[in-house]
């Protein structure tokens, strides 16, 4: 009997992608494997304090360990040639991913082995770095291309590593690398001298909509960690986008309902695509429309305490209309990912 349920996902997963068990059967044996091991609430709650524990204390190793390299590279750097010192970080890097992925795949010692991988994220940025600065990239190459030269390296790396290890977390790395890497290839491809605000933020509207995109077909897929992270990436990308665009004053109004429109379309789109993180990003930025069509337009009228009592006990409203229909929202939305 499996003990571990992400292994149990996994396994399924795989056998769903192979096409030799149907979506139905997956359900039926993730609904078998609840019941059969189900704690106790007791037990619940302590395997919750264990995992509480044990996640600090693999933080709190990672940052002794990269505390412990920093200090020790630190205590000889100015004594070292370039050649040494890439190498140094280079191993280092190397045997932390290859730490994480080993104890992930081979011993299935989950936790430690995300902790490991976490800390080699860490260096491979680390790494590229200090090859920038050891060679001088940023004088032989320019600012832009050193950027896209690191950030091409750290996104394919992280995404190698997502799909390899099948974690989600980890893909809030690739999308946070491919998204600096894209600023950077506009900043080539625009230049400085044709800077246009509303062009960037159009840009960046397609860049989160492409995030949208990707994540649908990832749920689709039953990669549910990953494309819940790239819808919330995706639709605060498209409106803070259009939010920027909206402080052009001779198209104010028009990116003002543009970014509306965004907000509800994300709400409206979780209802096909049974997203809770695209409906709870929706919400989210529908509110923070709301306060920030308030702060720009009423903030100077002398009603404006008024006005922010309103949105206060609206808010609160919701709150407690959420908490009242707790187990009413709980099935409506079963079956959402």
């Amino acid at each position: 009997m499996y003990q571990n349920h992400e292994v149990i996902l996994r396994e399924l997963e795989n056998l769903r992608k192979e096409e030799l068990i149907s979506q139905s059967q997956r359900e039926a044996i993730l609904e078998y494997y609840a019941a059969k091991e189900a704690p106790t609430p007791e037990i619940r709650d302590r395997l919750s304090l264990l995992s509480r524990a044990t996640t600090t204390l693999l933080a709190m190793g990672v940052l002794a360990i990269v505390l412990a390299v920093a200090f020790l590279i630190g205590m000889s750097w100015q004594y070292m040639v370039s050649s040494v010192r890439v190498g140094i970080v280079f191993l280092v890097t190397l045997s932390a991913y290859t730490g994480g992925i080993v104890l992930r795949t081979r011993y299935r010692i989950l936790k430690t082995g995300d902790a490991v991988l976490a800390l080699a994220s860490i260096m491979l940025a680390l790494l590229l770095f200090v090859i920038a600065s050891e060679y001088n990239l940023v004088t032989s190459l320019g600012g832009n291309e050193t950027g896209i030269f690191i950030f091409s390296l750290l996104s394919v790396t992280y995404i190698c590593t997502t799909y390899l290890v099948g974690r989600a977390p980890l893909s809030l790395l690739y999308i946070i690398s491919v998204t600096v890497l894209y600023y950077f290839v506009l900043r080539i491809v625009l230049g400085y001298s044709s800077f246009n605000e509303e062009l960037w933020s159009i840009l960046f509207i397609l860049l989160g909509s492409s995030y949208i995109l990707v994540a649908y077909i990832h749920q689709r897929l039953h990669q549910i960690g990953i494309a819940s992270y790239l819808y919330i990436a995706g639709v605060a990308i498209v409106i803070v986008a259009a939010l920027i665009a909206s402080g052009i004053p001779s198209r104010e109004h028009t990116w003002q309902a543009i970014t509306l429109l965004g907000c509800l379309a994300s709400i409206g789109f979780s209802i096909p695509a049974r997203s809770k993180a695209l409906l709870v990003s929706g919400i989210v930025w529908t509110t923070v429309y709301v306060i920030q069509l308030y702060f720009r337009y009423f903030i100077d009228v002398i009603l404006w305490p008024i006005g922010l009592t309103v949105i206060g006990v609206a808010l609160i409203a919701g709150a407690v209309m959420l908490e009242r229909n707790k187990q009413h929202i709980k099935q409506l939305l079963a079956g959402w990912s």
